[in-house]
């Protein structure tokens, strides 16, 4: 719940930005990062297609501390590869909007 409280309350700065998805817990905290894709579309977020999971055993060391396995920083490189690109594709909306507002 937290969490939703914070994204309604900067609801107009999250229009026509790109996200990425990145989840974790014992099963990967897919549910969870299902959910908030859901949310996305109607903060008119674009999310990316890739959503990365990453599980507590193999990405972190005693649970705790960050540690992604070799296959996990490949496919977190690949979906901020992919934000940066839907950010750079999604400046012209950003600024027509903008200006519309002026």
């Amino acid at each position: 719940m937290l969490v939703k409280n914070a994204i309604d309350f900067v609801f107009a700065e999250w229009a026509d930005k790109a996200a990425g998805i990145v989840s974790y817990g014992v099963a990967g905290g897919t549910g969870s990062g299902a959910q908030l894709r859901q949310m996305c579309g109607l903060l008119g977020l674009a999310d990316v297609p890739a959503q990365v999971s990453l599980h507590l055993a193999s990405d972190f060391e005693n649970f705790s501390v960050f540690a992604p396995s070799e296959f996990s920083t490949d496919v977190l490189t690949g979906l901020l590869d992919r934000v940066v690109e839907w950010t750079e594709a999604l400046t012209p909306v950003r600024t027509r909007r903008a200006a519309s507002m002026v």
